[in-house]
């Protein structure tokens, strides 16, 4: 984000935590406090630089499988839900949960579905204090969407720009992708609200796998 809007040739950005980073003096300081500021030095980094040691947090964490099950009294619908989502705080299978209770007997497109990626970036960024993190997540998935309009999700398919961003998205240093590997690995604290933040993404994700 910050790499970015010096790219553009902005004179300053804002940051999550109410920070404004100046390109033009080199320095950042609280948004409402500009008297107190500190330097900041650009430095350029060796895109290769540290390949033999891939994030752990990222790729190398197993899976915990709870023994954990719901019980509820509610309609049959609903109890199906209900069903769904106990199963996937039991094994942790977030794409599929999503597909039965967002995407079933619904005609979507993979634009449909990115567009909710990006919201849910968005709406869970808000809620971790990372909003301009968010929205600059966020705005990379709008940028391929109408890649989608045409792709239906029955068919299987997703445009090679958007696998591309989503691998970007999920490999790039963010808040995002600790947000997914930590709910993933504590299937059983998963909330109905998470299907529809997380879970487009996931399914996304799981598309790009089963390529």
């Amino acid at each position: 984000m910050i790499e970015d809007a010096f790219n553009q040739k902005k004179l300053n950005v804002e940051i999550d935590g109410n920070y404004i980073v100046n390109f033009e003096e080199q320095i950042y300081y609280k948004k409402y406090d500009s008297h107190e500021h500190f330097p900041i030095k650009r430095d350029h980094i060796d895109r290769y630089r540290g390949v033999d040691h891939i994030r752990k947090e990222r790729f190398l964490l197993s899976v915990t499988i709870s023994d954990k099950t719901l019980t509820a009294s509610s309609p049959k619908k609903q109890q199906q839900q209900d069903n769904d989502l106990a199963l996937l705080r039991q094994y942790g299978y977030f794409a599929a949960t999503y597909s039965n209770l967002e995407l079933s007997d619904k005609h979507r497109t993979i634009a449909d579905i990115v567009e909710e990626a990006a919201q849910g970036i968005i709406n869970e960024g808000t809620a971790y204090g990372k909003l301009h993190e968010a929205e600059w997540l966020a705005k990379r998935l709008y940028d391929v969407k109408n890649s989608g309009v045409t792709m239906i999700t029955e068919s299987f398919e997703t445009p090679l720009d958007i696998d591309q961003m989503c691998i970007y998205l999920y490999t790039k240093e963010s808040f995002w992708y600790k947000l997914l590997n930590h709910t993933l690995l504590d299937p059983e604290t998963i909330t109905r609200n998470q299907i529809k933040t997380l879970g487009p993404f996931c399914y996304l994700l799981e598309r790009i796998l089963l390529k």
